[in-house]
């Protein structure tokens, strides 16, 4: 059971070198799940994209501005919070979306494609059952992981 941690690193390490390997226009995956995010929100802060992303300010700086000068996204001041910059996608962006999905479903079909339909229903709900729990965590700053005797 104590394997679970090792098996999500590989499987999402692998995906990752899977779609480096795809990608074009030089993004790697953190990049085009940066993409993703922008572009499913349309416009967002640079500080929600990094508590998206789960990186520090100066890793989303520098991010961000390599995807500006590539053409990527646009920042523009929020008119609401003159201190705080808003991030837009743009068609080359989505243009990248369109193609990391694309990717992105070929390599989990490939990879749910070991299993019987039935394991599928049965690990998608499982799955689902630990998304729900950990966004909730999320939004409660971690609460309940700290308080948690179960470790």
């Amino acid at each position: 059971m104590n394997n679970y941690r090792k098996y999500f690193v590989r499987i999402t390490k692998s995906a990752e070198r899977y779609y480096n390997l795809h990608m074009t226009g030089g993004l790697t995956a953190q990049e085009a799940h940066a993409l993703r995010v922008i572009s499913f929100n349309q416009q967002l802060s640079q500080q929600l994209l990094a508590d998206r992303l789960g990186v520090d300010k100066s890793q989303m700086t520098r991010l961000v501005k390599k995807l500006e000068a590539e053409g990527y996204l646009t920042r523009t001041v929020n008119p609401n919070d003159r201190r705080e910059k808003l991030i837009n996608s743009t068609p080359k962006a989505d243009a990248a979306k369109a193609r990391d999905l694309e990717w992105s479903n070929r390599y989990y079909t490939w990879l749910l494609s070991a299993l019987t339909p039935k394991e599928r229903e049965q690990f998608e709900g499982t799955l689902e059952k630990l998304f729900d729990r950990a966004t909730e965590s999320r939004r409660n700053m971690f609460r309940e992981v700290e308080e948690s005797s179960c470790c």
